[in-house]
Order: C-alpha cells, then sequence, then structure tokens
C-alpha cells in the first residue's frame, strides 16, 4: 500500500497513478490487501 502514499510526498505522481491505476486492477489490489488484513485479525 506504500506505494499509494505518493500524493503527500510526491504530488506530481498523482496524475500518473490515475491513470496506471484503474478501477478493476484497484479493486484487486484492495481486495488482496483486505485477504492478508483478515488473516493478521484471525492470528493476534
Amino acid at each position: 500500500m506504500n506505494q499509494f502514499q505518493l500524493e503527500g510526498r510526491y504530488p506530481d505522481y498523482k496524475d500518473e497513478l490515475y491513470k496506471k491505476y484503474k478501477a478493476v486492477a484497484t479493486k484487486k489490489i484492495l481486495d488482496q490487501v483486505d485477504t492478508v488484513r483478515k488473516c493478521l485479525l484471525e492470528n493476534m
């Protein structure tokens, strides 16, 4: 997820991110993050 924190540090890259990560690709990444989050919560 760190790659998405560019806006605060590098605002010029924001437009590149919007072009690169379309809705389908973004949903896939967020689904993967959610899977990891649930796994971590279950194993605490």
